[in-house]
C-alpha cells in the first residue's frame, strides 16, 4: 500500500516536471510567451504542494467519488476565485528582499517537499487502515 500512495505523489511530481519542461521548450522558441525563470517554477511547485497536499489525504479517506465533484468545483473556480484574493489580500513581503534570492527560492522548494512528505506520510496512514473490501 504504501508504494501505491507513494507513486500517485511521484507521478504528480513527474507531471508537473514535464509540464516545466515544456513551457521552458515554448517559452524557448514562441518569445511572446515571456521569460522563465526559477522564481516562477519555486512558486509553482510550492502551489502544487500544498493543492496535492490536501488534495490526496483527503481522497484517500474519503474516496475518488466523494472527492471528485468537490475539488471540480474549486478547480474550475479557481480562475475567478484567486484574482479575488490576490486583490484583496496584499502581503507585505518585503522583508525577503534582505535575504539571497537563492536562500528564499531554495527555502520555497523545501517547505514544498515538507509539505509533501508530510502529506505522503499522511496518506499511507490512512490508506494501511482502509478497508479495501
Amino acid at each position: 500500500r504504501k508504494a501505491i500512495v507513494l507513486s500517485k505523489y511521484i507521478f504528480c511530481m513527474a507531471i508537473y516536471a514535464i509540464c516545466c519542461i515544456v513551457f521552458e521548450l515554448e517559452t524557448l522558441f514562441m518569445p511572446g510567451l515571456g521569460t522563465s525563470d526559477i522564481k516562477l517554477f519555486a512558486f509553482m511547485f510550492l502551489i502544487v504542494s500544498v493543492f496535492i497536499g490536501i488534495y490526496l489525504p483527503i481522497q484517500y479517506k474519503f474516496g475518488y467519488e466523494k472527492t471528485k465533484f468537490a475539488f471540480g468545483v474549486i478547480i474550475m473556480a479557481s480562475p475567478f476565485i484567486l484574482p479575488l484574493f490576490m486583490r484583496a489580500g496584499s502581503l507585505n513581503l518585503n522583508f525577503l528582499s534582505m535575504f539571497s534570492p537563492y536562500l528564499v527560492y531554495g527555502g520555497i522548494v523545501l517547505i514544498g517537499f515538507a509539505i509533501l512528505a508530510i502529506s505522503a506520510s499522511l496518506s499511507i496512514k490512512i490508506y494501511d487502515k482502509a478497508d479495501l473490501a
